[in-house]
């Protein structure tokens, strides 16, 4: 789905759109508070869409740093 299919088909659904969101929708953002903005209504319309997937945790490198410190002081300690 390119850029403009999701603004066209979020201004097409029967949430209420305020003015401000129909204009950044329709003309896009001029400013980097207004990409922020577009950035939020977009995440909106993914989650309304059902195809919004949250970033996942990092992996747990603790015990990795815990090894190679142990490693590191075996052999230079």
């Amino acid at each position: 789905m390119s850029d403009l299919d999701w603004r066209k088909d979020y201004l097409n659904t029967k949430r209420r759109v305020s003015q401000r969101e129909r204009d950044l929708l329709e003309n896009g953002p001029k400013s980097f508070m207004q990409a922020l903005l577009l950035g939020h209504i977009h995440q909106q319309y993914l989650k309304m869409k059902g195809l919004w997937k949250p970033t996942p945790d990092p992996p747990d490198v603790s015990s990795n740093l815990k090894d190679s410190l142990q490693k590191w002081e075996k052999d230079y300690g």
